[in-house]
C-alpha cells in the first residue's frame, strides 16, 4: 500500500511538473523569448555543417520559428519550434528529478543526456533532409514513427542507465 501510494504521489509530481512545463513554455518562453529559434538555427548549422562534409549542396531559408534546410536546389525539410526537442528534454528531465530518489550526480545525467538528446536530434534532422531529398514520398512515415520511436528510445534508455546505476548505488 506504501508503494502504490509513492508511485501515485510522484506520477502526480510528474503530471503537474509537465503540465506546468508546457504552461510555460506555450505562454512566456514561445511568445517571449528566442530560445526557440536559437535552438533551431543551432540545429539547422550543425544539420548543415553534416549534409556538407557528406558533400552535398546545401541552402537554408530563415522564417521566424522555423527554418528549412534544402539540398542540391530541391526544396528542403522544416525544423520548427516542434522539431527542436525542447519538450523531449522536458519530458527527459521532469522524469529524471521526479523519479531519483538520490540526487547526487543529477546534473551529470541532465547535462549529459540533453546533450545526447540533441545529438540525436541532429542526426534525425540529417536523415530526413536526405530522405526527402532523394525518396520524398518515404518522409511522413520515417518522420512520425521511425525517428519518433528511435529519439525516445534513447530518452529510454538514458533514463534506464540512470536508474540502473542508482540501483547499483544502493546494493553497494
Amino acid at each position: 500500500m506504501l508503494l502504490k501510494q509513492h508511485l501515485s504521489r510522484q506520477l502526480f509530481i510528474l503530471i503537474v511538473s509537465y503540465s506546468s512545463w508546457l504552461l510555460l513554455y506555450n505562454s512566456l518562453l514561445i511568445p517571449f523569448t528566442f530560445l526557440d529559434e536559437w535552438v533551431i538555427h543551432i540545429l539547422v548549422v550543425t544539420s548543415c555543417l553534416i549534409l556538407s562534409i557528406l558533400g552535398l549542396e546545401v541552402s537554408t531559408n530563415q522564417g521566424v520559428f522555423f527554418q528549412s534546410i534544402a539540398i542540391d536546389d530541391y526544396p528542403g525539410v522544416v525544423i520548427s519550434h516542434h522539431c527542436d526537442a525542447l519538450s523531449v528534454i522536458a519530458i527527459f528531465i521532469i522524469v529524471l528529478c521526479v523519479f531519483s530518489h538520490q540526487h547526487r550526480f543529477l546534473w551529470r545525467y541532465i547535462l549529459s543526456g540533453s546533450v545526447i538528446i540533441q545529438f540525436v536530434n541532429v542526426i534525425r534532422i540529417v536523415c530526413l533532409s536526405l530522405i526527402f531529398r532523394f525518396h520524398p514520398e518515404w518522409l511522413k512515415f520515417n518522420h512520425d514513427y521511425t525517428f519518433t520511436i528511435l529519439v525516445y528510445g534513447v530518452v529510454v534508455l538514458i533514463w534506464w542507465w540512470r536508474f540502473r546505476s542508482l540501483d547499483k548505488a544502493q546494493l553497494s
